[in-house]
């Protein structure tokens, strides 16, 4: 009974050296510093090898039925990455648009008139060499026929408050609106 008692023992330590192990590379990946890349192909994981785009499943606007949203696939590029000094220091305002342009089987596809685009917003803070994330918001709907809006500006909307804007039009029906 004692052989197996130490052997279990010996077991458990070595159990426990590999958490330990685990948790210091979990650890040591939250203090790395990231490139931007490094930073959106972790929120965009999807990677289209025909079109070569980082992409993303997420909802397209339309509806089944009451909170069930349809899924669609983007396309994510880059539409604004601004650097700004603030009393935090210095931050990189980033945000990226998605078009919705590839099926599962990675061919092409499109949206229709009422799936909207996709938008996301990023700030980030310097961290050593690179970046770290301090807010993040990856998937958000704006604009129509499955297109993330364009040319978001970037504004100052407080002493040290900081934002996109950007204006929406569209028509449905035999309304026309702009948001």
């Amino acid at each position: 009974m004692k052989i197996k008692d130490g052997y279990f023992n010996i077991r458990r330590n070595n159990l426990a050296k590999y958490l330990v192990f685990i948790l210091l590379i979990l650890n040591i990946n939250n203090v790395y510093a990231a490139t931007v890349d490094e930073i959106l192909d972790k929120y965009y994981p999807i990677y289209n090898e025909i079109k070569q785009y980082r992409g993303i499943i997420a909802n397209n606007g339309s509806t089944i039925d009451e909170g069930v949203y349809l899924k669609s696939r983007y396309c994510i590029a880059v539409d604004r990455q601004l650097k700004v000094q603030t009393k935090q220091g210095k931050r990189l305002y980033i945000l990226v648009i998605g078009n919705v342009s590839f099926h599962q089987e990675g061919g092409n596809d499109s949206g229709s008139h009422a799936d909207t685009g996709l938008v996301g917003m990023f700030v980030l803070k310097p961290k050593d060499d690179g970046w770290k994330v301090e807010y993040a918001n990856p998937a958000m709907n704006a604009g129509s026929s499955g297109h993330g809006l364009k040319d978001w500006k970037l504004i100052q909307v407080g002493p040290d408050l900081w934002g996109f804007i950007n204006i929406h039009s569209d028509s449905h029906y035999i309304q026309s609106f702009s948001e």
